[in-house]
């Protein structure tokens, strides 16, 4: 994740890492990669992906050079692989500790912000100004408490800019409802979920704006969807 991350914010001037989307989602999914496709023996009951298991499952091979070779139609599950115990799933506890601890490996990896129109320009969001002062430094992250809490609020804060790209008039008074009556117990059974409470949640800020000084933050309607 972290050479994925240097290499956008050195190729792409538009590059923006917004809380959710840019932080927790790419985290989440790496981390989705090992505990789902992990190979949970009885010699390793916490899950092994060795590289040829992994590469097997996608339709890979090496060749006489150690080169990945492709072969259409042959993904398969390698033999004698067997899925977690039930006991053991993996719950939204875990996840979080796991964006906690890369947070504490790799703390670039958990900075919000972007570039500001050219490359290796990466500037930093004021965490403390978006979050009403609950989390102030990508630090703060490696709290899974502080973590959780701060999911809920980006999704709150930054759900009425994206449904106002999309909806307008009464349907969009209509969706802006949703947020009360939908967003909200949910986000309210992912911190029961996440064995954590959010008491006095200040309210965030969004941070995708038409006029932010992050070109990678701003919505266009029109013009070439890659313009660099």
């Amino acid at each position: 994740m972290v050479n994925r991350r240097r290499h956008s914010i050195a190729t792409n001037p538009l590059y923006f890492a917004p809380p959710f989307a840019g932080l927790v989602v790419p985290t989440v999914a790496a981390l989705f990669t090992f505990t789902i496709l992990a190979n949970h023996s009885a010699e390793y009951p916490r899950g092994c992906l060795s590289p040829s298991s992994f590469e097997s499952l996608w339709g890979y091979t090496r060749d006489a050079n150690n080169n990945l070779v492709y072969k259409y139609g042959h993904e398969r599950i390698p033999d004698n692989y067997y899925k977690s115990a039930i006991e053991d799933q993996w719950t939204v506890p875990d996840i979080l500790t796991g964006f906690a601890q890369n947070c504490l490996s790799y703390p670039s990896d958990c900075e919000v912000g972007g570039n500001l129109g050219t490359v290796n320009s990466f500037t930093g969001v004021n965490l403390g100004d978006i979050s009403g002062g609950l989390i102030n430094s990508p630090a703060d992250f490696t709290n899974t408490t502080l973590l959780g809490c701060f999911i809920s609020q980006s999704l709150q804060a930054e759900a009425p800019t994206f449904l106002s790209n999309v909806f307008s008039g009464v349907l969009l008074t209509q969706v802006l409802g949703l947020i009360t009556s939908l967003l909200v117990p949910t986000l309210q059974k992912f911190q029961l979920d996440a064995l954590i409470t959010c008491p006095s949640l200040p309210k965030g800020k969004g941070i995708f704006d038409a006029n932010s000084k992050y070109p990678g933050a701003r919505f266009l309607s029109q013009g070439p969807r890659n313009p660099f």
